[in-house]
C-alpha cells in the first residue's frame, strides 16, 4: 500500500514541474506545433483504457487516486486548447 502513496505522490510531482515548466505560453504553443496534442490524447486513450481493465478486474484493489493520471491528463489538454491559437486553428 505504501508502493501506491508513493507513486501517487511522484505522479503529482512530476505533473506539478510539468505545469511550471508550461506556464510561459509561448512553451505551450511551441509544444502544440511539435505534436503534443496527439500524443496526449494517445496518452489519455492509453490512461483511460488502463482505469478501465483495472475497474473491470475483481482480484485488483481499486482506489480513489486511480484515475487521478486520467484527469491530470485531461485537465493538461483543456490548458492547452485554452490557447486562442490553438482555438481557433481547431474550430
Amino acid at each position: 500500500m505504501s508502493f501506491a502513496f508513493a507513486a501517487a505522490a511522484s505522479a503529482h510531482e512530476y505533473f506539478e514541474l510539468l505545469r511550471a515548466l508550461m506556464a510561459p505560453e509561448e512553451r505551450r504553443l511551441y509544444l502544440v506545433a511539435r505534436g503534443l496534442l496527439s500524443g496526449l490524447c494517445d496518452l489519455i486513450g492509453a490512461e483511460a483504457r488502463r482505469v478501465r481493465t483495472q475497474e473491470e478486474c475483481t482480484d485488483q484493489m481499486i482506489d480513489m487516486s486511480q484515475g487521478f493520471v486520467l484527469k491530470t491528463l485531461v485537465e493538461l489538454l483543456a490548458w492547452l486548447l485554452e490557447l486562442p491559437t490553438v482555438a481557433e486553428k481547431l474550430k
